[in-house]
């Protein structure tokens, strides 16, 4: 207890463990373990701060039982999380996140658990578990902060489990979030059910002069617009996507072959011929080959 007055965590916390494993029974095991649970989330929270989660995360499994008979605060249970979630431990950072939602007080408060949870099950491939709990938040919290966020990990979720019908009824919401990471879900989903026209229409961001958000999304949008026969709405895409890394290959080949088409055969022919003879991905070079002995070239 001097020890712990005097801001000397470390000491404190070493003394109150091996007094609980020495005594396991005693007049006084009852307030060391009280104890531990008020000074090990403070000691926990400074070797967070120092960028110590390892020592940190291990301070909490030693003492998790007392822990959990104390009254953890909200920052204490988000810290642990993220360490766990920094360390790779995603199981245990999701546990927590649940331990969250179950113990709270009030259904507000757990409004900032949903996210990092969702994004935890998404990127452990627990897709029934993201969209349960994308779910979840959306019929608690539909005018929340991180809806747009959840909304695109639903989607996702849904896309992962081949259930595109359910992630298109949601797409087509007239009251849905808007933004770059729901019109990347919306272009996965309609260029899988081959509806090009929904796609053109979801993916507005990805038209302008400097395509926003992800490169996918705007190779998706361009591709689809040609499905649908606009040639020169999806060109001036292309040439901007042929500098795009991981698509420029794909990008050059189509613009190349609607330059062709539309009457500009020596631009197309260039393009296509510097595909050909440097391309590196081999469908693309191959096509571009192809297209130009179909041109005698």
């Amino acid at each position: 207890i001097a020890l712990f007055l005097a801001g000397e965590l470390e000491g404190s916390v070493e003394i109150l463990e091996a007094f609980v494993l020495d005594f396991s029974a005693g007049t006084h095991l009852a307030k060391a373990r009280a104890l531990l649970a008020e000074v090990v989330p403070q000691l926990v929270a400074r070797r967070i701060s120092a960028g110590d989660d390892l020592a940190a995360i291990l301070l909490v499994e030693r003492n998790r039982e007392y822990l959990l008979d104390g009254r953890l605060g909200w920052r204490f249970l988000h810290d642990v999380a993220e360490a766990f979630t920094r360390l790779g431990l995603l199981e245990r950072g999701s546990k927590v996140y649940l331990y969250m939602l179950d113990a709270a007080r009030d259904k507000a408060s757990t409004e900032p658990v949903y996210l990092p949870l969702v994004a935890l099950f998404s990127h452990r491939g627990q897709w029934a578990l993201a969209e349960e709990y994308a779910r979840r938040y959306m019929e608690h919290f539909p005018a929340g902060r991180d809806l747009g966020a959840l909304y695109a990990l639903r989607i996702e979720a849904l896309r992962s489990s081949r259930q595109l019908d359910e992630a298109a009824r949601l797409l087509r919401a007239a009251e849905r979030p808007r933004g770059p990471e729901i019109e990347l879900a919306a272009a996965r989903i309609f260029w899988a059910l081959e509806s090009y026209q929904e796609l053109a229409d979801a993916t507005p961001s990805f038209a302008g002069a400097e395509p926003k958000g992800s490169t996918e999304g705007a190779i998706l949008r361009a591709q689809a617009l040609l499905k649908l026969g606009h040639r020169q709405q999806a060109l001036p895409l292309f040439e901007r996507l042929m500098e795009r890394e991981g698509v420029a290959e794909q990008a050059s080949f189509f613009c190349g072959q609607i330059k062709i088409e539309d009457g500009q055969r020596r631009d197309g022919v260039k393009i296509l011929r510097r595909l050909a003879e440097t391309g590196s991905n081999p469908l693309w070079r191959g096509l571009a080959k192809d297209t130009l002995a179909g041109l005698n070239i």
